[in-house]
Parts: structure tokens; C-alpha cells; sequence
């Protein structure tokens, strides 16, 4: 998952379409998204934030000992037509975008390179934005099927995937595109969609540490040598993230593997998913609060700001499509002090909503793959915007790049 701390990352299996996003939080907090509208509580939606994660893709890391699967190019890296589309990458910030050459490139046996999204991606991410245009275009009417840029804002890290899964999202919810569209993104030094620890010294020294102590968590050290076992090699300096990452791009493309593992994949995600939403949910203390703010705050930030904007009538954007990864979706639940129990599958996303009462009193309500999420705050479908603020601006960080220079004092054990 990380390449010297600093491949973006994303890992996960099948397509959150595909597989019913239900009994993903620990808490159970899930709604039924039956009345999605919420027509019948007097609430007119205004702004609607959706962070989808990229489709299905190759493997960022490979299992020692494990045979390498074929991932033919021909087979799985051309575009598929329905989600064709002419698109504009642009930056939030004057200039040219760099050539992007902190990414893995490396090529795998078949042809394709680690790290790329599959045509396997594409459908899913397509079948995405299907879904919602059902809910925000035929169901609810909020916006109109041609796409309309003074309307829908359209936001991408700028790495291949995800680019080309907002492609294919954009492609499946609009009829009549006026192309080229759109893009906008920043370099990947400067991004905030993701927990940025390329940048961000301190945030690298801290998830650094993360993954060499993987093995204090519970039960970690004794199930790694077990899979140890099974593979035939050690594999003490690997994290259960990285062995994750290559057996679910595996499932998500009905690749096999040995059976004695697949019966083991339920304690492999259990582990990834723990090693790493526990190192953002609960940092230890010499990390000064620092990790959910640098890993997340500047994201919640804009959200609300958009939030903020909106009701003040200075915001005409009605839609907000951000193409992200899964780390995102694990630090913000951890922001909203809410642990997943199931990795962020393929096309999972968070939709935010802002809604207005007939009083002029404006909520927020989350959902999860289309479930209805409660906060875990005020344990309700609506949070008051006041109390999102809350949420948000303790996360907040004057002078970040200041705080990523903090060099944290880790005690010895």
C-alpha cells in the first residue's frame, strides 16, 4: 500500500455496487435510505458533496511466495465506450501541472502497471454515477441530467485512476454533455484529498511508526507468521495492508489464489483495516492531536466552507463530485469518530447533504454507499450545521505547514 511512504494509496475488494455496503460500522449506526428525499420532514435539499473512491485496479504491492497473477493489458487496460468522454485536466492553482513521478510504475506480469485501474474499474465507477443519477436526477429532480458545469464541480486527485473513474462517473449520471469537461485537481504535493504524508513530514514520521509497530496489535505478529505459512516465506517486515491489497485486486477480478488463504481473508482485512483506522482513530498521545488534522482537516474544512457558502447564497454549485481513495474515506469516518469494520470497497463513497427547513435552519445528513449513516454526535439522520462546524473546527489547523514540520518525540518501549 505505501512505496516509501509515499504512493498514494487504495486497496480494497469488488464494487461497493456490486456488494451491499451493509454492517460496515462497528456501532451498527446504519439507517434504511428508503425516504432518501426526506419530502416528507419539509427539508429542500441545496448542496449535495459525493467522495467516491476509484474502481477496481491492479495491485500497488505483491505477496513474496505468492505466485504473481497475469494482469493482461490488452484484456483490461483499454476504455470501455459507454464511458468515453473528452475531459480538460486544469489546476486550482495558477500554472502547469508537474509530471506526477512519485507514483509506482512498475509493470507487472501481463503488461499492466502496478496501481491501474482495470476496465473491471471502469464499469464499476460508471454504474456509479448510474446510481446516482437514479437518486439526484430521476428520483429527486435536484439537478438536471445534462451536465451543466456552473452547477456541478468536478475534483480529482491527480493520479491516473482517479481521474478516470471521475470520467466514468461523470459519463454514467449525464445524457448530454458538452464536452471537453472539466477537471480540476492539484499537483500531489499540494493535495488535501487524501492523508498527504508525501508532504507532510510529521504525518509521515507518524504512519512510518504505524507500520513498523503494526505488530503489537493484537493477534497481528502470531496471524502474520501464520500466513507466513502458507506462503512459504517470511514475511516479518510485511504489513497485513500490503498483503491485503494484492489478494483483494486479485478477488475484485476473479483472479485465484489457494484456497487456505481465501478462508483466511476475513482475518486479513480485520487486520488491515485495524492497523491502519486505528492509527488515525487513536493516535497516541505524544502525536500533540496533530494526526486527524493533518490527515483530514483541511478536507472537512473546504466541505464545510462549501456548506457555509451555500447558505449565504455566494455558492451557485449544486453538486460536488471529489474522485478519492480509500485512505480518504477511512480519515474522515475516524474525523467523525466513527470506525468502519469492512474495508472501503472499490466505488464506496460518502454523499454529504445539506438540507433546509421551512425556518431557514440548515442539517447535514451522510451516506454510505446509499445507506443513511447517524452521527455518531448527536446519534441522528440530520446534525445541525452548527454542530458539523463543531466537528470540524477542532480539526482545524492554522498554519499547517508549520504543524507537518513538528518532529514527534516517540518513547522508547
Amino acid at each position: 500500500m505505501f512505496r516509501c511512504l509515499s504512493a498514494v494509496c487504495g486497496v480494497a475488494v469488488g464494487s461497493c455496487l456490486t456488494v451491499k455496503c451493509l454492517n460496515y460500522f462497528e456501532d451498527r449506526n446504519l439507517l434504511n435510505a428508503g425516504n432518501v428525499g426526506l419530502k416528507s420532514k419539509n427539508l429542500e435539499l441545496k448542496l449535495v458533496q459525493v467522495l467516491f473512491r476509484h474502481g477496481a485496479r491492479t495491485p500497488l504491492k505483491l505477496i513474496p511466495g505468492l505466485e504473481e497473477t497475469v494482469w493482461n493489458k490488452y484484456e483490461l487496460r483499454y476504455d470501455l465506450e459507454h464511458t468515453k468522454l473528452e475531459h480538460e485536466l486544469r489546476s486550482l492553482r495558477a500554472g502547469e501541472l508537474p509530471e506526477e513521478k512519485t507514483l509506482t510504475r512498475d509493470v507487472l506480469r501481463g503488461g499492466c502497471l502496478m496501481g491501474q485501474m482495470t476496465v473491471v474499474g471502469q464499469q464499476q465507477t460508471f454504474d456509479l454515477g448510474r446510481e446516482l443519477k437514479k437518486l439526484y436526477i430521476d428520483n429527486l429532480n435536484f439537478i438536471g441530467d445534462t451536465f451543466d458545469p456552473n452547477t456541478v464541480f468536478l475534483r480529482t486527485t491527480n493520479i491516473e485512476r482517479t481521474i478516470e473513474s471521475l470520467r466514468c462517473v461523470v459519463a454514467g449520471m449525464f445524457t448530454d454533455i458538452k464536452e471537453p469537461v472539466i477537471f480540476w485537481t492539484l499537483p500531489i504535493a499540494d493535495d488535501i484529498l487524501f492523508p498527504n504524508w508525501q508532504t507532510c513530514k510529521a504525518l509521515r514520521q507518524y504512519i512510518k511508526y504505524c507500520f513498523q509497530t503494526g505488530y503489537r496489535l493484537p493477534g497481528y505478529k502470531e496471524d502474520l507468521e501464520m500466513f507466513s505459512k502458507m506462503v512459504g516465506q517470511p514475511l516479518f517486515k510485511k504489513t497485513f495492508i500490503e498483503i491485503y491489497d494484492d489478494l483483494n485486486c486479485r478477488t475484485a477480478h476473479n483472479k485465484t489464489y489457494p484456497e487456505n488463504i481465501k478462508s483466511f481473508m476475513n482475518v486479513i482485512e480485520k487486520h488491515a483495516l485495524q492497523h491502519l483506522s486505528d492509527s488515525f482513530l487513536s493516535p497516541p498521545d505524544w502525536t500533540k492531536g496533530l494526526v486527524l488534522p493533518l490527515s483530514s482537516g483541511q478536507l472537512l474544512q473546504n466541505l464545510y466552507e462549501n456548506m457555509k457558502s451555500k447558505v449565504s447564497k455566494t455558492n451557485e454549485y449544486k453538486l460536488y463530485l471529489y474522485s478519492i481513495h480509500d485512505t480518504t474515506l477511512i480519515t474522515l469516518f475516524s474525523a467523525f469518530d466513527m470506525k468502519l469494520d469492512k474495508w472501503p470497497p472499490f466505488a464506496a463513497y460518502i454523499s454529504l447533504e445539506l438540507y433546509e427547513n421551512k425556518d431557514g435552519g440548515h442539517f447535514v445528513r451522510m451516506l454510505y454507499c446509499g445507506d443513511v449513516v447517524k452521527f455518531k454526535k448527536c446519534n441522528k439522520e440530520l446534525l445541525p450545521l452548527s454542530e458539523f462546524k463543531e466537528i470540524v473546527t477542532p480539526l482545524i489547523v492554522d498554519d499547517v505547514d508549520k504543524a507537518c514540520q513538528t518532529i514527534f518525540h516517540i518513547p522508547e518501549h
